[in-house]
């Protein structure tokens, strides 16, 4: 590390975040807190997918934001594969992944079920044959929507031998699956156990390839059309995706919402029959009209707004945070394409991209408030709670390796701190001694050498 260190902030230009980007204000889980996301804003509930959220929100004391999550990614799973958006060689469908993250009392089995009630009546084959749970295994998932075995036998007749093809396993024709896992932590502890293929299925899953297993007996799955709804808690979660190797790839193929209880109804809701009716009549017309739609594209004006916001929504960010919000933009993409479908049209109007943009805004949010305060790096994360701990008066290389209990390695230390150098969140000094100069460490907002805030 050079003698005359820079002293990187989030909002210098550090590489964390792009200009402009309200990440700029957010910091790791120090003295400056990351509160809980703001309310959804009324552009999120545009179209029929607000609509449906509107009418049934007063009947139930699940969080507006879990029904509207829910009621998405019901939508583009029902819908199927068809509708899509190509950007170069990258497919992009309706399919989402979300995770309802939140407190026992949450009502997030709530939010699922009450969004259901209108499915189930536009599309009843859909509701009863393609939704399942108990997420366990890659194989799991592969099988449920598994195609046709033919084996090649041979038979011998009068001395002759013929081989036929015979069916062996007819398969799943229908390759829409939703899956609804309760208990999220079950499957994301199955995740850790050794050879388990469940994370790389999922994520193949998400990307819409085909999937296969490598077993004695192997199976396929051609254009699968797999969705998630997951429910956890902020703390199990954070015990079982804490770092980035845990959640690389998987934890950014899912928005992740925080929810909490939007109300009290001692005696249930009181949804009217015939209002549940009409967004029934409603919802199955444009489910019929999904399936008949093909590539997507955005108007001249939703064009423009892309443009705007694609540098923000594809910049890098740090830490932990940054790797569960790295897919940012094709996220967007499918939600404005769902928006965009369930008002009966093949083409992305700006108030869709609007929309998601603004259900994305709470969910990154979401994720500044559940993983922001750490980097996910074990190390580097003590290190930057022992430095906070530390105040002004820092800490020098000695002090941070009995810290860490004088058991790591001097290069995962060295990492370590380069990593919290980049993220902005650390800096050193040199200070001269009767020997060897010395290198004191501080968090950067407690680095005496910068004005303090007195907030």
């Amino acid at each position: 590390m050079a003698d005359n260190p820079v002293f990187p902030t989030l909002s210098s230009g550090s590489g964390a975040t792009a200009p402009g980007d309200q990440a700029n204000d957010f910091r790791f889980g120090s003295r400056f807190s990351n509160p809980p996301p703001r309310p959804l804003g009324a552009a999120a509930f545009c179209g029929l997918a607000g609509e449906i959220v509107r009418r049934i929100a007063p009947h139930t004391e699940a969080d507006e934001a879990a029904l509207l999550g829910t009621n998405l990614v019901y939508y583009g799973n029902c819908v199927g594969r068809s509708p899509h958006f190509q950007i170069g060689g990258d497919r992009h469908a309706t399919n989402l992944n979300i995770s309802l993250v939140g407190p026992t009392a949450s009502r997030k089995g709530s939010a699922e079920r009450t969004i259901g009630q209108p499915y189930r009546e536009a599309d009843p084959y859909w509701y009863g044959r393609c939704i399942n749970s108990g997420l366990s295994s890659g194989e799991g998932i592969i099988h449920a929507v598994r195609d046709a075995v033919w084996e090649t036998r041979a038979t011998r007749r009068n001395g002759e031998t013929t081989t036929d093809e015979v069916l062996v396993d007819a398969g799943v024709e229908d390759k829409r699956l939703l899956v609804i896992q309760e208990e999220f932590a079950g499957a994301l502890k199955a995740m850790e156990r050794h050879g388990n293929t469940l994370s790389a299925i999922m994520r193949q899953a998400y990307d819409g390839l085909t999937l296969r297993t490598m077993t004695k007996t192997p199976m396929q799955a051609t254009d699968p059309h797999i969705s998630c709804i997951f429910h956890i808690g902020k703390y199990e979660l954070n015990l079982t995706f804490g770092t980035v190797e845990s959640a690389n790839g998987l934890g950014n193929r899912i928005i992740w919402v925080w929810v909490k209880r939007s109300k009290s109804l001692p005696h249930g809701g009181s949804l009217n029959a015939d209002e549940l009716l009409s967004l029934v009549d409603r919802l199955a017309a444009v489910i019929q009209f999904g399936r008949s739609v093909g590539r997507m594209i955005r108007s001249p004006e939703a064009n423009e707004i892309w443009e705007s916001e694609y540098p923000r929504l594809s910049a890098e960010r740090p830490g932990l945070y940054g790797c569960m919000v790295a897919r940012a933009a094709p996220q967007v993409l499918r939600m404005s394409m769902i928006y965009a479908l369930m008002d009966g049209l093949d083409f992305i109007m700006p108030e869709h991209l609007l929309a998601a943009l603004e259900y994305w805004r709470y969910s990154d949010e979401s994720v500044r408030f559940i993983f922001g305060g750490r980097l996910g790096d074990p190390v580097a994360d003590r290190i930057l709670e022992s430095l906070r701990t530390a105040g002004i008066e820092g800490l020098t290389r000695s002090e941070i390796s009995e810290v860490l209990q004088r058991n790591t390695q001097s290069h995962a230390i060295e990492a370590s701190l380069q990593m919290l150098v980049d993220g902005g969140l650390a800096t050193w000094r040199n200070e001269v001694t009767a020997g060897r100069p010395l290198q004191r460490w501080f968090a950067i907002e407690m680095d005496p050498s910068r004005p303090q805030s007195t907030a």
